[in-house]
């Protein structure tokens, strides 16, 4: 009897573990990100770039905390806020999916804000699967050369809102105001 019990806490336990993470309902969600400057599945800068751990810190003060993501109908749209927009031209986006196939996506500069005493300018893409890599592509004027780096979407980070965005999917009359939570 015991071992029939221990059987099925182990079977309930893994159907827990087993549900889709991705199960939001439609709606704007913040999410948490995390960069590298690395092709994650390579080990290696998309640019040329040696000094990778000055790279991974630039990249980490780049790009916002928080990404938002809205999702309705099937779709899924990510905007990333990209700063020190002073110093940079020409940004674009490719999309890297677990398999490492690059391909490029249009993106739709939303809105900015301000942060570190430069604009951060925000920048909506449409994406196929929530398991993915974005890797912006940029040319940084005191570099003189373009920068590709990458960010992953933490979607089980996600909660309800747009913080310094704005929404796309939800008229700015009916968005929440922005809290220091959700900042």
């Amino acid at each position: 009897m015991k071992r029939i019990l221990q059987i099925n806490i182990i079977a309930l336990m893994m159907l827990l573990f087993l549900s889709p993470v991705n199960a939001l309902n439609d709606g704007a969600y913040l999410i948490s990100r995390s960069t590298s400057y690395v092709n994650p599945l390579t080990g290696k800068t998309e640019d040329g770039g040696e000094n990778i751990a000055l790279g991974d810190s630039m990249v980490g003060n780049i790009v916002e905390g928080q990404l938002l993501l809205e999702q309705t109908g099937g779709k899924y749209y990510i905007t990333v806020g990209l700063g020190l927009a002073s110093n940079v031209s020409n940004v674009r986006f490719k999309v890297m999916t677990s398999s490492g196939a690059m391909s490029s996506v249009s993106a739709t500069k939303t809105g900015s804000s301000s942060a570190n005493g430069d604009t951060v300018n925000h920048y909506r893409i449409q994406v196929s699967s929530l398991d993915i890599y974005i890797s912006p592509i940029m040319y940084v004027s005191p570099m003189g050369r373009d920068v590709q780096f990458f960010i992953k979407p933490n979607i089980s980070s996600a909660i309800s809102g747009t913080g310094v965005y704005n929404s796309q999917m939800i008229p700015q009359s009916q968005a929440p105001t922005a809290s220091t939570e959700n900042q």
